[in-house]
């Protein structure tokens, strides 16, 4: 079994403008001038503009927004359940 490398391949911080399409397309093009040439996935917690930028320049790429939403049903869901089960009892 290979073991997985991690590093840190950056380090930005992000000025009165805030994140922007135009900001991570700079950084994504950065990345992708100095190392991995391929990316297979994207996920983010909701990043304004990160996922057309990220398809943009890592067009193999697929994205996963929120991933606690996709590991755990909705609460609406939860919430629905939990009040069929009550009703139950």
């Amino acid at each position: 079994m290979r073991k997985a490398i991690k590093e840190v391949l950056g380090f930005w911080i992000i000025g009165a403008e805030g994140e922007s399409s135009g900001f991570w397309r700079e950084i994504l093009y950065g990345l992708k001038e100095r190392g991995p040439a391929r990316v297979f996935l994207f996920t983010d917690e909701g990043l304004k503009g990160l996922s057309e930028e990220a398809k943009e320049v890592y067009s193999e790429a697929d994205f996963q927004g929120r991933l606690l939403h996709k590991v755990r049903p909705p609460r609406a869901e939860q919430e629905e359940r939990t009040v069929k089960l009550l009703r139950r009892i």
